[in-house]
């Protein structure tokens, strides 16, 4: 397993972003199984008020994985993330997130949230899907 990483320069509360781009490696395209491990990183923050040296934490983030090799055409479904659900015209996302009854700004617009309803009755009948 591969894994490369791309993160934002500030991370704070409901900003900044991890990603994590997972690929297995064409020696292991036919393994079935778990890939399991540790991603490691140092987390840097200014000083807090009195302080003088700036604040590391080291996060350990555990990675699993389960691997497959790849499906038979038939069973992948090729999902476009940025052509999902469109915002009603006129409309503006608010970043309050003690509003829980609006799918819209609270859930985005991913199949692991507003669409896993569908993910999951696809998995359950054996497709496939990449998302965008």
């Amino acid at each position: 397993l591969h894994i490369t990483t791309e993160y934002s320069a500030v991370l704070w509360p409901w900003s900044g972003y991890v990603a994590l781009y997972l690929r297995v490696r064409a020696a292991g395209q036919a393994f079935t199984g778990v890939a399991s491990g540790n991603l490691v990183f140092t987390v840097v923050s200014p000083p807090g008020k009195g302080e003088l040296q700036e604040r590391r934490s080291t996060v350990t983030m555990p990675v699993r994985v389960k691997i497959e090799p790849t499906p038979p055409r038939s069973r992948r479904i090729l999902w476009d993330q940025f052509h999902s659900i469109k915002y009603p015209p006129g409309y503006i996302p608010r970043d309050n997130l003690d509003i829980k009854h609006d799918i819209l700004d609270w859930h985005q617009d991913h199949l692991y949230t507003n669409f896993h309803g569908l993910y999951d009755t696809l998995r359950a009948k054996g497709y496939y899907l990449e998302i965008l």
